[in-house]
């Protein structure tokens, strides 16, 4: 390849690294997305108040009033483990004892 081809091509490549703006993605849903889907588009999590049981249980509100909790397996033991390590999965679970819903996040 000609030296001043390989020079072009690498202040172009140094160019769009530095100087093109990055974009966050977008199309990865989070907790709160899912929490939406599950109970609504009024409901809202937020973090139960701290203590040795439930350090990162959230409680789901809607209008003002408990409809359940939203938590992660691998947060809260036992540990579930697979064969390539832990597995996460979010979990949702109504006032009622129903799973409301239930999403693999990594495995």
């Amino acid at each position: 390849m000609n030296r001043n081809a390989m020079k072009l091509c690498l202040w172009g490549g140094l160019f769009v690294l530095f100087f093109t703006p990055a974009k966050a993605d977008s199309g990865t849903p989070t907790p709160a997305d899912f929490c939406r889907d599950w109970f609504g588009q009024a409901a809202r999590a937020v973090p139960l108040p701290l203590c040795n049981t439930n350090v990162v249980v959230q409680e789901v509100t809607l209008d003002g009033r408990p409809s359940g909790w939203l938590f992660r397996t691998d947060q809260l033991p036992p540990f579930c483990k697979g064969n390539r390590g832990q597995i996460a999965v979010l979990v949702a679970i109504g006032t009622a004892a129903h799973i409301k819903g239930l999403t693999v996040l990594a495995h």
